[in-house]
Formats: C-alpha cells, sequence, structure tokens
C-alpha cells in the first residue's frame, strides 16, 4: 500500500488513533488527527513532534475533508453523524485494524466473537511459538495493529482479536485463516439488532479467497445466509463430538482452537499440551483468594450476559454476585433460573442497578 505524500485523516487521538498516525507518517504519508475530546500533554506533545497536525474538541470535520483517506479509532461508529462531511466528499473511512493489517507482511488469523477472543488469540500465540514460528497478538486485545504493522518482519504469524467495531468498516481485509467463535447478543446499542452484530461479524470473511480458512459455528454455518458467499474453505465446530477434554467449559472454543492451530502448522499432540499448561488470562474467572473459607473470583472481562452466565454456571453454588455497570443488551429472562438456582445474593452496581433489580428481585 503507498500512501506517501498523501494526507490521511486520522480520527480518535486515543492508542489506536496515535497507532495509525505514526504508521501513516512512517510510510511518508501528512497526518491530521482529529478528535472530539482532548488529548493529554504528554500525547499532544508525542503527535505534534512527528509533525502532525492536531485538532481537538472538534464538532465536525467539515474543514478536514480534502484528504486522500481516513482511518477510524474502534470506539467510533461508522454511522456516527461526525462522519457525515466525509461521507459527502466520499472520503474512503477504514478501520485502524484494517489500516495496519495493510502493512503486515506474516500470515494473519483473525478471531472474533461474543465470548473468548482473548484468551483464543493467546493461546494462539502460545500454540505457534511451541512450533518455533514467530507470533503476537495484537487488535482488540490490547495492542493496535498498526504498531505490529511498524515492524512487520519480525513475526510470522500475526493474531488478529477483531471486534464488531473494528468489522464495521473493513473493505478489504482478508485474513488466511478467520475464526468466529460465537454470536451471542452484545454491543446492541451500537449495532441496534442481533441480525447487525452479526452482519457486522460476519464480515470477516468477506474477503477471502478460496486459498484462505474460514472456521465457524455449525449453527451459523446452517442458519447464516451469508455463509453462501464465503468463498474461503469453511471449516465447521460446535457438535458434541468436537468434546475433546471432559468438562472443559470452552469445548466449543477449544474445537475452534484445534482446528486453527492445525491450519497454523500446530500439531494436535502440541495444541492440547499448550492448552492443558495454559494458567488462563487475568480478570477472567480468576481466583483472587480465599479468606475465612470464602473464595473470592474476579470476572470483571464477563461484559455481556452470556459470559455472566458462564461464570455463574460453572461456580459452585451459594455465590454472591456483584453484577450490573452498562447495558449493551436486552433480555435477561435467562438469567432469571440460573440465578434462583446458584445465588444467595446478587449486589447491584452501575448505571443498569434499577433494571436489573425489576427483573431479578422476584428471583433471588
Amino acid at each position: 500500500m503507498n500512501i506517501s505524500g498523501q494526507r490521511i485523516l486520522v480520527l480518535g487521538g486515543g492508542r489506536s488513533g496515535q497507532a495509525a498516525t505514526e504508521l501513516a507518517s512512517q510510510h511518508g504519508a501528512s497526518v491530521i488527527l482529529c478528535d472530539q475530546n482532548q488529548l493529554s500533554a504528554s500525547a499532544r506533545k508525542t503527535l505534534v513532534g512527528m509533525g502532525v497536525e492536531v485538532h481537538e474538541g472538534c464538532s465536525t470535520l467539515l474543514p478536514y475533508t480534502d484528504v486522500q483517506r481516513a482511518i477510524l479509532s474502534p470506539g467510533i461508529s461508522i454511522r456516527s453523524e461526525w462522519l457525515e462531511p466525509l461521507r459527502q466528499k466520499g472520503v474512503a473511512i477504514l478501520s485502524e485494524m484494517e489500516f495496519g493489517w495493510r502493512f503486515l507482511s506474516g500470515q494473519v488469523l483473525a478471531v472474533t466473537g461474543s465470548l473468548g477472543k482473548s484468551t483464543f488469540c493467546t493461546l494462539s500465540v502460545l500454540g505457534i511459538e511451541a512450533v518455533g514460528q514467530r507470533a503476537v497478538a495484537c487488535g482488540n486485545i490490547g495492542i493496535p495493529v498498526s504498531t505490529i504493522a511498524l515492524k512487520p518482519d519480525l513475526w510470522d504469524w500475526v493474531v488478529i482479536e477483531v471486534s464488531s467495531f473494528q468489522l464495521e468498516s473493513v473493505q478489504i481485509f482478508r485474513p488466511d485463516v478467520a475464526v468466529l467463535l460465537n454470536c451471542f447478543p452484545n454491543h446492541l446499542d451500537r449495532h441496534g439488532s442481533l441480525e447487525s452484530y452479526r452482519a457486522c461479524k460476519m464480515r470477516l470473511f468477506a474477503s477471502q479467497c478460496s486459498g484462505d480458512a474460514a472456521i465457524l459455528p455449525q449453527d451459523v454455518f446452517e442458519e447464516s445466509s451469508e455463509v453462501k458467499t464465503v468463498c474461503a474453505k469453511i471449516h465447521t465446530f460446535g457438535t458434541l463430538e468436537d468434546n475433546k477434554l471432559e468438562k472443559t467449559v470452552f469445548w466449543k472454543n477449544f474445537a475452534a482452537w484445534q482446528i486453527a492451530m492445525e491450519l497454523c502448522g500446530v500439531p494436535d499432540s502440541q495444541s492440547f499440551a499448550t492448552y492443558k499448561n495454559f494458567a488462563g488470562l487475568p480478570h477472567r474467572l480468576e481466583h483472587v483468594a480465599t479468606v475465612d473459607g470464602v473464595r473470592y473470583i474476579n470476572d470483571s472481562k464477563a461484559t455481556c450476559i452470556e459470559a455472566m452466565l458462564h461464570a455463574v454456571e460453572v461456580t459452585e453454588p451459594e455465590i454472591h454476585l456483584i453484577a450490573g455497570g452498562k447495558l449493551k443488551e436486552k433480555g435477561f429472562d435467562s438469567l432469571k433460573e440460573v440465578l434462583a438456582r446458584k445465588a444467595v445474593n446478587v449486589y447491584l452496581i452501575g448505571e443498569a442497578s434499577d433494571i436489573l433489580y425489576g427483573v431479578l428481585s422476584e428471583y433471588v
């Protein structure tokens, strides 16, 4: 991708925006960065030192539309009215994730889904490294893809955790191996409906070709009309025959992971050993301490109903559950039976407290 001499607009001055700015500057582009809020003093100093034209507190992008392309941070919806001046001018808008991907040189394993993405990506890096290849995880897991693209030759495999926010604006993103783990109601406050959310997820496969691989759940394969347009070789998982690990909670995700590892050159015996030695990630059913016979578990990464249900189901009864926060979805009926059966008390916090109280107080 040759962007030397181009004027590029970066939208959002957070970690992703700063990484995209550095990458674009490295490749000879003239960069304008706009943020609706104020940047930190250190971020502003770094950007200005790179020769970037920085604009903060931008209520409109109208003065900055004389550009060849715009790079979008994941926190900004592609449907945002803030972008309307760019749409009117016909400026191409792509996500920071896809912008960084266009400069990668290694093979790409991309993973999306509602539950289990970060664990899948971390395990994938460990599995690939175990057979002597160089791998790194980036994307929604914390490190922007553009940061990895600054030194693209360091990696044989780049494992990208991809969110629905990042998939909203992809144009030609084409991973060698693409994985959809699951699709539960999530981020409906942004996408509007489960159908729209799932359509975003399916965009992961849209530009793949016959030499690529697509891995997705059997039920999605059977129910989604978008599958008919997928050109990659499709691998499905999610049948009971996939349950190779007795009592493994994430057995479906594990089945998908083993398929992905085989496609990445990791034999089944090595992937199994990697999984057995994996201690888990912080904030995901993480044992914190046992005090006076009470076990404390940090599962603060459970930010959707399905994740909360999973955590409660796999924990022994007599649970004291602290839950709440910001609502991203609707429909809490699935919580009632599980909490009535396993929870002693529920302690509600955050802006969702009143709504959850109305739903759950009759049951627990």
